[in-house]
């Protein structure tokens, strides 16, 4: 008499210690580059175009920041972390301080250094991969990780900040164009051009 094994494997879902990993079945992973974990951590989103996205902050011991899955951050981005802390960065030195934003006591930016993350006691600050996004207003579009706001004579799309068709308007939120009806007469802004032609910068001269 033969019998059937028939082994089952459940596998379980379970929350990612790190806010920048998402578990997709082969254990915690960082998302694909214009990803972020969804809500449960279970799976990856794409971020919109109109989206800015957040980040975390990690304290690294040994190696780099990027030796850890990390980002270095730059000038702004130590004072960014600073402002948590309420300290501001004072300059570091290349043969004290690990490159980039370290922290003991104190928080320190160098430019280049030749150390690495743990030298002297100094851990080195990094930027998580993001850990989510927010869509950017109605009639604005995200630029540099940045919500910015259209002319008033575009609305904001997937493909950022277009003019109306001929005969369109923006609507109020500038999401939208509006037909102008036949019997109402339109206003237009002013622009000054330093290069190019007004048509070139899409405007009329």
């Amino acid at each position: 008499m033969k019998l059937l094994l028939l082994s089952i494997f459940i596998s379980f879902s379970y929350a990612c210690e790190d806010a920048w990993k998402a578990n997709t079945g082969s254990g915690c992973q960082a998302c694909l580059p214009g990803q972020v974990p969804n809500a449960q951590q279970t799976g990856c989103d794409a971020v919109p175009l109109n989206a800015v996205v957040q980040y975390e902050f990690a304290l690294v011991s040994s190696g780099s920041c990027e030796s850890n899955g990390y980002t270095t951050l730059d000038a702004d981005g130590c004072t960014e972390y600073g402002n948590t802390l309420d300290k501001q960065p004072n300059t570091g030195h290349r043969y004290i301080h690990p490159q980039g934003c370290s922290l003991t006591s104190e928080l320190y930016f160098t430019g280049f250094s030749y150390l690495s993350c743990g030298a002297n006691t100094f851990q080195c600050v990094c930027r998580t991969p993001p850990v989510s996004y927010t869509e950017c207003p109605p009639g604005k579009i995200g630029v540099n990780n940045e919500c910015v706001q259209c002319d008033a004579w575009k609305i904001a799309t997937s493909n950022g900040c277009e003019a109306c068709p001929p005969g369109k308007v923006p609507n109020p939120e500038q999401s939208g164009c509006d037909v102008v009806p036949s019997n109402a007469v339109v206003q237009y802004g002013f622009a000054l051009v330093s290069s190019g032609s007004c048509e070139s910068n899409d405007y009329t001269t």
